[in-house]
């Protein structure tokens, strides 16, 4: 039933979904394909709903195929610190938290409307257990995140507040518009007068 729903309502977004599979695992088969998306569910959020909160157990990973997402903690004076922002394409959960089935220690936020391919541990990694090309694309999306966080401790060790600025918005020109300087500021590990001064300069230059 819950298969008949997704080819109805959302075929598009579960199209695009494993057309990415097939990007990286082409060998993915058709019989693969209609025992993965079997068992999944798409989910629809609105713009500041929780898509994870803190201390959950995360019991499924989410494809975001549509709007935006935040991750962030909340640190001991009560501030809002984000850790990434997650679009399109990309999946939402904290990784080593899915992995063991252990709580995460973020919040996970939509920062707009969103519709969210949502895949159960336990069905992933049967997947996984059955088909090569499934375990092929989960171990290059892992690798792809553990790229991604290397990069940013680099960038706060190695790189000054205008350099990180200029990396993000050269890997994000999609997301400019979509987050506040206030947002990204956090992210950024500026503050927030710094990085409008920042935008100034690189404005006016």
């Amino acid at each position: 039933m819950q298969h008949q729903y997704i080819k109805m309502k959302e075929k598009k977004d579960l199209d695009r979904f494993i057309d990415s599979v097939r990007e990286v695992s082409p060998s993915l088969t058709d019989e693969a394909v209609a025992y993965f998306i079997n068992n999944i569910e798409i989910k629809e959020f609105q713009a500041k709903a929780v898509y994870i909160k803190s201390g959950d157990v995360q019991e499924a990973i989410g494809y975001v195929a549509k709007g935006l997402i935040r991750a962030y903690y909340i640190d001991s004076n009560g501030k809002e610190i984000n850790v990434a922002f997650i679009k399109e394409g990309y999946f939402a959960g904290h990784y080593a938290a899915f992995a063991s089935q252990s709580q995460s220690k973020y919040f996970f936020s939509c920062m707009e409307e969103c519709t969210i391919i949502n895949i159960p541990y336990t069905h992933f990694y049967e997947c996984c257990r059955r088909y090569h090309p499934v375990e092929h694309y989960y171990c290059l999306m892992l690798r792809r995140e553990l790229c991604f966080k290397q990069e940013r401790i680099d960038s706060f060790i190695f790189d000054n507040a205008e350099t990180r600025y200029r990396n993000f918005i050269s890997s994000n020109p999609d997301l400019i518009n979509r987050i506040s300087v206030s947002m990204l500021s956090s992210y950024l590990g500026i503050e927030r007068q710094t990085l409008t001064r920042i935008r100034k300069k690189l404005l006016y230059k």
